[in-house]
């Protein structure tokens, strides 16, 4: 086969390209010394000695590929809820992950991060788990949402601007690690009821 290339004539345009900043990713460069570390993120992320890889996926808590426990930004003891929020926090995170971000930002100050998260906490669910599937309750929609506020602006309050989130990874996924499962109909309504709102009242510019 021969494919003709003409750079004459273009049709759709793409976002960008880039890989994902997920937690086993970011604890790997965590255990390169310094300059190495920022040598490896450099010839990802830079346009000009690198690779200028310029799209970036990072998780909204725990992703699959991690060496610790899979956690959420909100866990709590079986039994007990957090519907205010209370115990929101991402400081798991600060360890190893949001460093290596923060560098990848330094070497490519035009790189998007978009975020994905593999479960809401084990409380919203209809199963009481973040693995395995299970559904977020109607009744924590509206928690949830704002759950997304708060890690949107815990992380540009740490300097990582968050260009877009996706509702879940891998919706119709049901597997032994943190999954949740989402109809087009659920996340319909969550996006136009609930998300899109929250992101209105709250002056969030993050797409969706």
């Amino acid at each position: 086969y021969t494919f003709n290339i003409d750079p004459t004539t273009s049709y759709q345009s793409i976002l960008g390209l880039g890989s994902s900043l997920e937690s086993s990713s970011c604890y790997n460069f965590s255990l390169l010394d310094n300059s190495t570390r920022e040598e490896v993120i450099e010839k990802v992320v830079d346009p000009d000695v690198g690779i200028g890889m310029n799209l970036m996926r990072i998780c909204i808590g725990t992703s699959d590929f991690t060496g610790e426990n899979w956690y959420t930004y909100d866990d709590m003891p079986e039994g007990q809820t957090d519907p205010n929020l209370e115990h929101f926090t991402i400081e798991k995170d600060k360890e190893y992950i949001i460093p290596a971000i923060k560098i990848a930002l330094t070497k490519n100050p035009d790189l998007k991060i978009f975020a994905s998260p593999w479960s809401p906490p084990a409380w919203m669910k209809d199963s009481k788990r973040i693995t395995g599937g299970g559904s977020l309750l109607g009744e924590y929609y509206g928690a949830y949402a704002r759950y997304f506020v708060k890690f949107i602006k815990a992380y540009e309050a740490e300097g990582i601007p968050i260009y877009a989130v996706t509702v879940q990874n891998e919706p119709g996924f049901e597997w032994v690690h943190p999954t949740c499962i989402w109809t087009w109909e659920n996340e319909l309504d969550f996006v136009k009821n609930y998300l899109g709102p929250e992101f209105e009242r709250e002056g969030i510019s993050t797409k969706i």
